[in-house]
């Protein structure tokens, strides 16, 4: 969530930058000022990505020895009447 609310100030503080500097800014540095803010937040995407690994590495989620996961099996059978119970047997 902190990465969308990040991404949504950047582009009003960019919209509002241009909005304001167009006249005195020719297209061309608009477009690398634009581009230079995009890698920014790349990068710093990239570093909070990379932290959240190293910290899950370090301290891995405790994992529930009750827990059982719910499993869904989906056998696709067309007038298979003689082998599903087999195939179910299989399954289990």
């Amino acid at each position: 969530m902190k990465d969308r609310i990040t991404l949504a100030v950047l582009i009003l503080f960019l919209w509002i930058f241009l909005f304001i500097f167009q006249k005195y800014l020719p297209l061309q540095s608009s477009i690398f000022i634009l581009v230079g803010f995009m890698v920014f937040y790349a990068l710093l995407l990239h570093a909070a990505q990379s932290h959240q690994k190293r910290n899950m590495k370090k301290k891995p989620p405790v994992i529930d020895d009750k827990y059982e996961p719910f499993v869904s099996i989906l056998i696709p059978a067309h007038n298979e009447e003689n082998v599903i119970a087999k195939t179910i047997e299989n399954i289990i």
